[in-house]
């Protein structure tokens, strides 16, 4: 913590080396992460636009509905297709 009698100087390079850019998209929904408890497993995920939200099996990401939370997926389905979303590397 900085007090006014502090003659570090102010550096942006931990900033810049602390802070990934573009990793997440933006426009579209995003794994944040699952987590199991007593029930249901869970997902975190934060949607296209910017909400977070915990989700599980037969919630829908608009039209498409959950069906399974993994590890580090959930399965999406969607007019008898099936698509998997994963988390960000």
């Amino acid at each position: 913590m900085r007090q006014d009698n502090d003659t570090t100087p102010l550096s942006f390079a931990p900033y810049l080396s602390a802070t990934a850019r573009a990793v997440l998209p933006l426009d579209r929904p995003t794994l944040l992460g699952t987590f199991s408890g007593n029930d249901d497993a869970k997902a975190l995920v934060r949607l296209g636009n910017g909400d977070i939200r915990e989700m599980r099996v037969g919630d829908h990401i608009g039209q498409s509905r959950i069906v399974e939370v993994g590890g580090a997926y959930i399965d999406l389905a969607l007019m008898g297709e099936h698509h998997r979303l994963t988390m960000p590397a």
